[in-house]
C-alpha cells in the first residue's frame, strides 16, 4: 500500500492501526517495545509495521520506527473524524426522531452534544443556552413545556433581542390552553411570530458564547432529546434557518397581547371520535386515545417485522394478530375477556412474559374502537415515566363518551399501579371497563383488593395448535412452508418455559421466514427490547448491579447452576435481593423460595440479547472488566465456601472446570466474542492454567471470525508452550495459527503451521491435533483449487478420527467428506455425509456445526435440483447462525440462498441476499469468500442487464482469486467476465477470456467446468461465423462433461449442438442428436461450503 492506494484502504489501515500510530508518535520504538507497550503478539506488530511504513505513515528512524509527519497529520484527522462520527451515532436516538421530510446537516449532527432529556429539562437546557445571551431566535413547532414561554419571557429585557416564531398548530394551542401565559410572553420585550416551521425546534442565543439547542420531539408531546452546538458554522446555519422562517412568517406580538385571559382554560366535556389529543402530562406518561387517526399515523409493519419487532395498536388493526385455538371445550382468552369487559365488569390478564397478554390487549382495545363501543384509552410502559397524572386520566375518563375501555400494560409495575387507584373511583359505573395484563408473580405480590378485585383470567400455555397457526400464517404470507413442523416449534420454544412461549414461538417463526431481516441484524426485536430495558434498570441501580446481570445471563448461557456459591460473593442479601429482582418474573428466570437460588433459566436468546447490549452499551474493554469483577469474586469467594457448597456440585475442584464451561458458552457465539479480552483473562486466577485462558481465547476468537485476535492469542500460547516445555500445547498453538492464517486466506502460512501441527501431533500420538491439522490442511487444498489432495487430506482425517472414536472429529471429518464429494459433483454422498455428521451434532449439542451442515446439504440438493428442500435447510441454518451471531456462517449462507433464488428466477431477492452477504464478508475481511459472493453477484447483475456492474463485481473476484492463486476459482471469473464482454458484443475480449479460463480450469483439474466453457467458446466462435469451430467445441465438450459423469450438463450442450446443426442446416445431425431444445450461455456459480 502507498499514498497512491484508494482513499478507502488508508482510512482503513489507520483506523486499524490507530494504537500503532499514537504510540509512535512521540518516538521511535524498537519492536519489542511496541509489542510490551500494546500488549500484542510479534506477528501482528510486524504486520502492522510493514503496512504502515508501506503506505508512508511509519518511517524506520535510528533502528526504531516512528510515526511520519504525515502519520501524525493523518492520525489527528482520523481522531477529528471519528470525534464527529461518535457524536452522530450518540445522537441517533435524537436525530431518529426528526421527520424525514426536515433538514438535518451532518455538520450539525457531528458538532453538537447530545442531551437525553426528560421534557421537564427542557426549561433548564433552555436557561443555560440564554444565560448570557444578547439575541435570541427560536422557531417551535410545539412545547415540551409550559415552563418554557416564561423561561423566554423572564430572560427578555430591552438589552435583549428575543424573536419567536411558533407553528400555527402551537399557537392555536397557545391561546386555547395557555392564553395568560402567552400574554405576558407578548407584553415583555418579546417579538413573537405565527408561521411555518419545521417539526424540529431550533433555539439560537448570540452572546459571549454563541450557542444553539436543536429539539426533537416524540409523537406524544415528550421530548426525543437535544442537541447543542457551540461550533461557529453549525450555529450559523441555524441562525440563517430561523431568520427564513421569521421572515416568511407573520407578526402576532400585537394580536397575542390583547388576548383575553380567564382564571383556567376548561377542557372541553367531551370528545370526538376522532379526536386523539390528550393533556400533555398524559401522553408523556405513554397514555393515548386510540383513534382511526391515531392507528393510520403509527403505520403498519410487515407481519414478520411486527412479529420480530413487537405488535403494536395498528398491527393488531392490521390482521398481524393470530387466533389462539382454544382447548376443546373451552372459550379463548380474548373472547371470554371481552364479554366480561362488555357485561361492566374489569379484568386483568396473567401470564408469565411471552404468553401473549400485551398481544390480546390490544386487539380488544382495537376491537372495541372498531365497534363503536365507545372512547379507548390505552397505556402501554414507557419505561421511563410513571403514570402519574391520575386526575388528568379522571378527567378525560369522564370527557369520554359512549362505554370507555382504559386499557393498562403491566399494571403491578410500580410506574402503573396508580392505575389500580382510577379503577377504584370507578367502581360501579357501567359505563367504565378497565383491562389490565400482568407478570403473575408480580400481580402475586402487588397490592391488590382480596376482594372486588378486577377478574383475573390466566394466559394459557403454548399448544401445538399455536405452533401450527403462526407457522401457516407465515407460509400464507411469505407464500411458501417453513422448514419446521408445529411439533418441532413447541418443542424447541418449551423445552425450558412450558408456561410462556407464544410470543418467542412467533419471534421464532418470524426469524426463520426471513433470513435477510434476521442477518441485517439492525432492527431492534421485541426479544432485544426486553433486555435492554432490563438492562437499563439494572443500570439504574449502580455499577453492581450490571455486573450481576452480565454475571447471571452468562451462567444461564453456560448453563451454570445460579446458587448461592456463585451469587453471594457479588454483594449483601439486600442488594442482590433488589438486583435480582429486575430479572425475577422476565423472560430469563423466575426465582423460587430461596432468593438467591434460581430454579431454572429459560430463553437463552433472551441472555445472548441482553449480553451483546452490554458489549454495546459498556464496550469490549468495560464489558470485560463488569465479567471479570464478577468471576474474580465468585472465583475468590467460592474458594472461601468450598466446604460448604462450592458453584459445581458434587467436586471442590471446581475453578478449572466452570471458567471452561463460561468459555465455551462464548466459543459457540461469536457476537459475545467481545467479552473475552485481556481485561478478563488478566482477572483468572493462577488456579486456571495460562495455556488453557490462552487456548480458549485463541479458539473463541477464530470462531467470532476474528482471526488477528486468534493469531495473537495462539501467538502467546506458543510462547508460554515453549517456555513451558510443553510439546503438546505447542501443537495445538500451530494448529490455531494455521486455522488463523486460514481465515486470513494467507494459504501458504496456514500450510507451514498446519504441517508442523499434523507432525507434532502424530510423533505425541495426539490424534485429536492431528485429525484437526488434517482436515485444516484439506480446506486449504480445496480452496487453491486441488480438489484430490484435499480428498486425500479429508480421508486420512476421517481414519484417524475412527481409530481415536470421538464421535464429533468423525463428524467433522465426514462433514469435509461431503464437500469434497460435492466438488467431484457426487451430490447423493455429499448430502449423505452432511446429514450423518449433523445428526451427530444435534446429539453433541453443537448448534453451529449443525447450521453448517444444513447449508452442506442444502448444496447440494441445489445440484440436485431440490430447491424447495434446499430452501428450508438454508432458512433454518442462518436462523441458527443469526441467532447465535455467526456473522460468518450466515453471509455464506446467505451467498448460498441468493445463488437458489437466483435459480429460482428471483433475481431482485437473490441480490438482496448477496449484497447482505458481501457486506458481512467486506467487515469480517474474508477475502476467499468475499470473491465466492462477488462472482454470484456479478453473475445477478448481468441477469438483471446490469452489465457494467456485474463486470466491476467479476473483476474484483478475479483480482482476489489471483491474489489467492486457485486456478479453479480464477477460470470461472474468467468464464464469467467472458460471458459479459459477449452479451457488450465484445467478441475478441471474450474469446480471449473463454480460452484463458479453459487454460486455468484445466490447470485445476475441473473437466466439468472446461466442458462448460467449451459451450461459452462456441456461442463466440458463431458470433464469428466459425461454425465448424464451433460444433467442434460442442462435441468435444459433450464428450468431456459425459466422461466426468455430468449429464445434465452434457443434455444441455448436446440441446445446443442440435441448434448449431439446424442453423448450418445438417438436418440428418440435427435429428440424430435432438433431445432437448436450444439453450443459452451459462454462468458459473459459486455456493459457499460451510467450515466445520
Amino acid at each position: 500500500m502507498s499514498f497512491d492506494a484508494p482513499i478507502d484502504e488508508l482510512l482503513g489501515l489507520v483506523g486499524d492501526r490507530t494504537e500503532f500510530l499514537r504510540v509512535l508518535r512521540d518516538g521511535p520504538l524498537f519492536k519489542r517495545d511496541i509489542i510490551d507497550r500494546l500488549d500484542t503478539s510479534r506477528s501482528t506488530v510486524d504486520r502492522a509495521i510493514d503496512a504502515l511504513v508501506d503506505a508512508g505513515l511509519v518511517a524506520h528512524v535510528d533502528g526504531g520506527y516512528r510515526t511520519t509527519r504525515t502519520g501524525r497529520l493523518a492520525l489527528t484527522r482520523y481522531e477529528t473524524l471519528r470525534s464527529d462520527v461518535q457524536n452522530v451515532l450518540d445522537a441517533s436516538p435524537v436525530v431518529d426522531a426528526v421527520p424525514a421530510d426536515v433538514t438535518l446537516s451532518a455538520l450539525t449532527v457531528a458538532k453538537s452534544t447530545t442531551h437525553r432529556v426528560d421534557p421537564h429539562d427542557v426549561p433548564d437546557l433552555v436557561r443555560e443556552a440564554l444565560t448570557g445571551a444578547t439575541s435570541v431566535v427560536a422557531a417551535l413547532p410545539r412545547l415540551s413545556d409550559s415552563v418554557v414561554l416564561d423561561t423566554y419571557r423572564k430572560h427578555a429585557d430591552p438589552e435583549t433581542r428575543t424573536r419567536l416564531v411558533f407553528s400555527p398548530s402551537l399557537a392555536d394551542a397557545l391561546l386555547d390552553r395557555l392564553p395568560t401565559q402567552s400574554r405576558r410572553l407578548a407584553t415583555a420585550d418579546v417579538r413573537v411570530f405565527r408561521g411555518a416551521v419545521a417539526d424540529v425546534g431550533i433555539v439560537v442565543c448570540r452572546g459571549e458564547t454563541d450557542r444553539a439547542l436543536v429539539i426533537a420531539y416524540t409523537g406524544f408531546g415528550g421530548v426525543a432529546g437535544v442537541l447543542e452546538l457551540t461550533d461557529p458554522a453549525a450555529v450559523d446555519r441555524l441562525a440563517d434557518r430561523v431568520a427564513e422562517r421569521i421572515a416568511a412568517a407573520t407578526e402576532w406580538t400585537d394580536e397575542l397581547a390583547s388576548v383575553e385571559t380567564t382564571p383556567e382554560a376548561t377542557e372541553p366535556a367531551t370528545q370526538s371520535a376522532n379526536d386523539d389529543t390528550l393533556p400533555v402530562g398524559l401522553e408523556r406518561e405513554g397514555v393515548v386515545r386510540v383513534t382511526d387517526e391515531l392507528l393510520a399515523r403509527r403505520g403498519t409493519a410487515s407481519l414478520l417485522q411486527a412479529w420480530r419487532t413487537g405488535i403494536s395498536l395498528a398491527d393488531a388493526d392490521s390482521g398481524h394478530l393470530v387466533d389462539r385455538p382454544p382447548a376443546d371445550g373451552e372459550q379463548s382468552v380474548a373472547l371470554e375477556a371481552r364479554e366480561r369487559l362488555l357485561a361492566g365488569e374489569d379484568v386483568v390478564l396473567t401470564g408469565p412474559p411471552g404468553s401473549g397478554k400485551s398481544t390480546v390487549c390490544k386487539r380488544l382495545a382495537v376491537t372495541w374502537h372498531r365497534n363503536d363501543r365507545g372512547a379507548v384509552l390505552y397505556r402501554q410502559p414507557d419505561g421511563e415515566r410513571s403514570l402519574q397524572s391520575v386526575p388528568a386520566l379522571r378527567r378525560a375518563v369522564d370527557a369520554a363518551s359512549g362505554h370507555t375501555l382504559v386499557v393498562v400494560e403491566d399494571v403491578a409495575d410500580p410506574s402503573a399501579r396508580r392505575a389500580l387507584d382510577l379503577r377504584a373511583e370507578f367502581a360501579g359505573r357501567s359505563d367504565v371497563s378497565f383491562l389490565f395484563d400482568a407478570r403473575t408473580a408480580a400481580w402475586q405480590r402487588a397490592d391488590t383488593p382480596a376482594a372486588g378485585g378486577p377478574t383475573e383470567l390466566s394466559m394459557p400455555g403454548l399448544s401445538v395448535a399455536d405452533c401450527e397457526a403462526l407457522l401457516d400464517r407465515a407460509a400464507e404470507d411469505r407464500e411458501s412452508a417453513l422448514p419446521l413442523s408445529a411439533a418441532e416449534l413447541h418443542e424447541a420454544v418449551t423445552a425450558d418455559d412450558p408456561a410462556g412461549g407464544f410470543v418467542v414461538a412467533a419471534h421464532r417463526v418470524a426469524r426463520l421466514a426471513d433470513p435477510l431481516a434476521v442477518a441485517a441484524g439492525d432492527t431492534p426485536t421485541s426479544l432485544s427490547a426486553a433486555a435492554t430495558d432490563a438492562f437499563d434498570r439494572l443500570q439504574s441501580r449502580g455499577r453492581l448491579a450490571v455486573d450481576l446481570g452480565i454475571w447471571i445471563n452468562l451462567l444461564n448461557l453456560a448453563a451454570l447452576p445460579i446458587r448461592p456459591g456463585t451469587v453471594e460473593p457479588l454483594g449483601d442479601s439486600t442488594f442482590l435481593e433488589d438486583a435480582l429482582g429486575v430479572l425475577d418474573g422476565e423472560v430469563l428466570f423466575g426465582r423460587r423460595a430461596d432468593p438467591l437460588r434460581v430454579g431454572g433459566t429459560v430463553h437463552d436468546a433472551w441472555s445472548t440479547a441482553f449480553l451483546a447490549h452490554a458489549v454495546d452499551r459498556l464496550g469490549e474493554r468495560g464489558a470485560q472488566e463488569a465479567l471479570g469483577r464478577s468471576l474474580t469474586a465468585v472465583l475468590d469467594g467460592g474458594a472461601q465456601t468450598a466446604g460448604e457448597e462450592s458453584p459445581l456440585p458434587h467436586t471442590d475442584d471446581w475453578a478449572e472446570p466452570f471458567v471452561a464451561a463460561l468459555f465455551d458458552a462464548l466459543r459457540t457465539r461469536p457476537r459475545l466474542a467481545g467479552l473475552v479480552g485481556e481485561q478478563l483473562r488478566s482477572q483468572i486466577p493462577a488456579s486456571v492454567a495460562t495455556l488453557r485462558r490462552h487456548r480458549w481465547h485463541g479458539r473463541l476468537a477464530l470462531n467470532a471470525g476474528s482471526p488477528e485476535d486468534a493469531a495473537a492469542a495462539f501467538d502467546r500460547l506458543l510462547e508460554a508452550a515453549e517456555a513451558a516445555g510443553n510439546p503438546h500445547a505447542k501443537a495445538r498453538a500451530r494448529r490455531g495459527l494455521g486455522s488463523a492464517a486460514l481465515q486470513q486466506s494467507a494459504y501458504e502460512d496456514a500450510v507451514e503451521d498446519l504441517a508442523a501441527a499434523l507432525g507434532l501431533g502424530l510423533r505425541l500420538d495426539d490424534r485429536e491435533t492431528a485429525v484437526r491439522a488434517l482436515i485444516d490442511l484439506g480446506t486449504a487444498a480445496q480452496r487453491r483449487g486441488d480438489h484430490e489432495t484435499a480428498a486425500s487430506r479429508y480421508d486420512a482425517a476421517h481414519r484417524q478420527a475412527t481409530a481415536l472414536g470421538d464421535a464429533v472429529l468423525l463428524a467433522v471429518s465426514r462433514q469435509n467428506l461431503g464437500t469434497a464429494a460435492a466438488e467431484r459433483a457426487d451430490y447423493e454422498a455429499a448430502v449423505a455425509h452432511a446429514r450423518a455428521a449433523r445428526e451427530t451434532f444435534e446429539a453433541a449439542d453443537e448448534p453451529l456445526r449443525v447450521a453448517n451442515c444444513l447449508a452442506n446439504a442444502a448444496n447440494a440438493m441445489v445440484n440436485l435440483g431440490q430447491y424447495e428442500a434446499a430452501a428450508g435447510r438454508y432458512e433454518r441454518a442462518v436462523d441458527i447462525q443469526s441467532e447465535r451471531g455467526d456473522d460468518h456462517g450466515a453471509a455464506g449462507t446467505l451467498t448460498s440462498l441468493g445463488d437458489l433464488e437466483r435459480r429460482r428466477g428471483n433475481d431482485e431477492r437473490a441480490l438482496s441476499y448477496l449484497e447482505r452477504a458481501e457486506s458481512l464478508f467486506r467487515r469480517i475481511g474474508d477475502d476467499h469468500r468475499l470473491a465466492i459472493c462477488l462472482n454470484n453477484v456479478g453473475i445477478v447483475r448481468k441477469d438483471l442487464g446490469e452489465l457494467a456492474a456485474a463486470v466491476d463485481s467479476h473483476r474484483e473476484a478475479l483480482a482476489i482469486r489471483e491474489a489467492i492463486g486457485n486456478p479453479h476459482e480464477i477460470g470461472m471469473s474468467e468464464h464469467n467476465l467472458a460471458v459479459c464482454a459477449l452479451k457488450r458484443g465484445e467478441i475478441e475480449r471474450a474469446e480471449t477470456l473463454a480460452r484463458e479460463s479453459m487454460v486455468h480450469l484445466s490447470a485445476a483439474g475441473n473437466q466439468r467446468s472446461v466442458g462448460v466453457t467449451r459451450s461459452l467458446l462456441a456461442d463466440v466462435l458463431v458470433e464469428r461465423g466459425e461454425y465448424d469451430d464451433a460444433i467442434e467445441q460442442l462435441e468435444t465438450g459433450i464428450d468431456e462433461l459425459r466422461d466426468c459423469g455430468a449429464e445434465p450438463q452434457a443434455d444441455a450442450l448436446t440441446a445446443e449442438l442440435v441448434g448449431l446443426y439446424l442453423e448450418v442446416g445438417d438436418t440428418e445431425a440435427a435429428q440424430t442428436l435432438a433431445r432437448s431444445t436450444h439453450g443459452r450461455e451459462t454462468c458459473e456459480a459459486d455456493v459457499v461450503a460451510a467450515d466445520h
